[in-house]
């Protein structure tokens, strides 16, 4: 009964050490071959993002939302391309947004990791080089001690991508 215990604690330790899996990149290679629509993230995090700036990034017409309250902050978004972004300015002096949340849920914006370029709705095979988050059903790619991280979302079912994306946790 105890050796039975101890594997069952064995295999949930290995699970779960599993489930944390984040794929490190260099620096550079998040801020600059992490790139949505050929713009690095280092390109769409602009310190004072305009709506007509934002939409000539995705050559697409944007829905836009400005709040000031707790903090600034700028929405951009079109459900029908499956687009969606959102700037904060801790500041509040307008001078100073950075992006907080990126989401990609059509297939009309390609996603580059490391000149490997995805789409929403490919096979997760292409990811075989990195390592899946199975807890997130995810593959996570992040820089060593960092709050920013990229997030490739897949179905279980049919290992199809369905949503890319970014998050900098403040």
């Amino acid at each position: 009964m105890k050796s039975n215990y101890i594997t069952f604690l064995l295999i949930g330790i290995v699970f779960c050490c599993k489930s944390q899996t984040i794929n490190y990149l260099s620096e550079s290679q998040f801020s600059n071959n992490i790139k949505i629509n050929n713009l690095s993230l280092n390109e769409i995090d602009n310190p004072q993002p305009q709506k007509s700036t934002v939409e000539s990034y995705f050559g697409c017409d944007l829905e836009e939302k400005l709040t000031t309250s707790p903090n600034l902050s700028k929405e951009y978004w079109n459900d029908q391309f499956g687009i969606y972004l959102r700037y904060e300015d801790n500041s509040d002096t307008g001078n100073e947004y950075k992006l907080i949340n990126l989401k990609i849920s059509g297939n009309n914006f390609p996603l580059e990791i490391n000149s490997t370029t995805y789409f929403i709705g490919d096979d997760i095979n292409f990811l075989n080089n990195y390592s899946v988050n199975f807890a997130s059903k995810s593959y996570l790619f992040s820089i060593q001690e960092t709050s920013a991280i990229v997030e490739i979302y897949f179905y279980e079912l049919n290992n199809k991508t369905w949503l890319f994306e970014y998050n900098l946790y403040n």
